[in-house]
């Protein structure tokens, strides 16, 4: 099963960037991510079986026993690898220290994981191809570099399963592991 570790989104952050996507120019250049697979990865897990998801489930568990709250912004545009030359589009977000130890703890915790270090952005759109649209679309995507979507208290994260049809993933949330380190 082809699985993901990652923090949902808020329906009002949600809703803001499905709005700020809709504002944008079309172009056939750029495949959009669906506003209902909108999220934070936090690990790429790639394919584990029943055995392998039930380990990680329970260190999650564990770790989000050690996590409080906190608050996350979604600002800013970029694209990887580099704005001149995108392949991903993608919002970002503050480099909370909260985040950063949660993605740390995570991968650390997981011997499945794809080795990337954690670079916290939202994927928003993948450059299939250029097309006579795409630097327009491109130019309005990157016209406010510090635009904000806003600001949601992250109380959990989870486990998500990814299946593959039609070229279009259908995400699954598989469990969702609620922090409760301040609620003690």
């Amino acid at each position: 099963m082809r699985s993901f570790l990652a923090i949902q989104l808020s329906e009002e952050i949600r809703a803001r960037i499905t709005d700020f996507i809709k504002s944008l120019p079309r172009t056939r250049g750029v495949k959009l991510v669906p506003a209902e697979n909108l999220h934070i990865t936090l690990e790429f897990l790639g394919e584990i079986d029943g055995k392998k998801q039930h380990e990680i489930s329970l260190e999650m568990r564990r770790i989000a026993e050690t996590v409080e709250s906190f608050p996350l912004r979604i600002k800013g545009t970029g694209a990887f690898p580099k704005k001149h030359t995108p392949r991903v589009l993608w919002l970002g977000m503050d480099r909370q220290p909260a985040l950063m130890a949660l993605a740390e703890q995570v991968k650390t915790s997981v011997a499945v994981g794809d080795g990337k270090p954690f670079s916290p952005h939202l994927t928003v759109g993948r450059v299939k191809f250029e097309d006579l649209d795409l630097e327009i679309f491109l130019k309005q995507f990157f016209a406010e570099p510090s635009i904000m979507m806003g600001e949601m208290e992250v109380t959990s994260f989870s486990l998500m399963k990814s299946d593959l049809s039609y070229g279009t993933p259908i995400y699954t949330e598989l469990e969702r592991f609620s922090f409760t380190a301040g609620n003690k």
